[in-house]
């Protein structure tokens, strides 16, 4: 399929891009955690999670002492990106944590 290793096709047009996901073309299941990303890190407002399957069981953020502040329940994704506010975080480091029933995978991110 167009030469990318994974079902997702990305153009860029000018400032705007679209991106084009299809979990049902045989793709290994892990291979969503593998491409996976947050952007932009650090953020100050607003975080975008990327390449995420279609259905997410929950996506928590926590801080470094270990507290929950945000805990969201089946999510479904479309197309494979969710956006979160945390303009109302201090500045500091923060994981978020997805859980699918694929698996679990935390990245850290830096709130400025």
């Amino acid at each position: 399929m167009n030469g990318f290793p994974h079902a997702y096709s990305f153009y860029y047009i000018d400032d705007v891009s679209v991106i084009l996901c299809d979990s049902t073309v045989g793709i290994n299941e892990n291979d969503w955690q593998k491409s996976f990303t947050i952007s932009p890190n650090p953020a100050q407002n607003s975080i975008s999670l990327n390449n995420l399957p279609k259905q997410v069981s929950a996506i928590f953020i926590y801080d470094l002492q270990g507290e929950m502040l945000l805990r969201e329940n089946d999510i479904s994704i479309l197309p494979c990106k969710y956006a979160i506010n945390i303009s109302n975080f201090s500045s500091g480091i923060y994981f978020v944590k997805v859980v699918t029933k694929e698996g679990i995978v935390t990245r850290k991110i830096m709130k400025e």
